[in-house]
């Protein structure tokens, strides 16, 4: 999901990235889908970043096609912070999942989430250039989200990728999903 979005944006891409997928749980079956997929967080700017993607998806695999456009040069100092929240139904959040990585170290770590979207930019090292990165037909698979797919979790969330360079806020984008009881 800097992506799934940076999708993980990516986000999660990175990490909470699934459509449409079922699990089972004691005779129920559950399914995640996406509300919103990389949209410029509530109050963000982003002058200097933007994630154009659609998310096409089927029962087993999403496919993530657009384009980020960064600005100006990241380097070093630029650090992805990843947060997760439960939408309650007051409209309040509760925390889920926080995470932060330096850009250019979590270029080098395979097991990072975003290493895949990384790989369709074309992006292995630091700097990372002022430039429109196409993203096209990345495969997400589905797997990752086996173990929250249960009644526990049924709800509204939120994940957001905030892309910062010291104090100063580069670019902050969100995708909204929901896991449901299908049966």
């Amino acid at each position: 999901m800097f992506s799934k979005v940076l999708s993980v944006t990516v986000i999660l891409v990175w990490l909470f990235l699934k459509s449409a997928s079922a699990g089972d749980d004691d005779d129920h079956t559950y399914a995640l889908e996406f509300t919103k997929v990389a949209e410029n967080c509530q109050g963000s700017e982003n002058k200097d970043m933007g994630i154009n993607m659609t998310l096409e998806t089927n029962s087993e695999h999403a496919t993530l096609s657009g384009s980020v456009t960064i600005g100006l040069e990241l380097g070093d100092s630029v650090e992805l912070l990843i947060e997760v929240e439960k939408v309650l139904d007051n409209g309040k959040t509760d925390p889920m999942l926080t995470m932060a990585a330096n850009l250019c170290a979590s270029m080098k770590d395979d097991d990072f989430p975003a290493k895949a979207i990384y790989e369709k930019m074309g992006l292995s090292s630091c700097p990372v250039a002022a430039d429109v990165y196409p993203v096209e037909d990345m495969m997400l698979d589905m797997a990752f989200a086996d173990d929250v797919m249960c009644h526990d979790y049924v709800g509204k969330y939120s994940a957001k990728l905030i892309v910062k360079s010291g104090i100063d806020e580069l670019g902050c984008f969100e995708c909204l999903l929901e896991i449901t009881e299908t049966e």
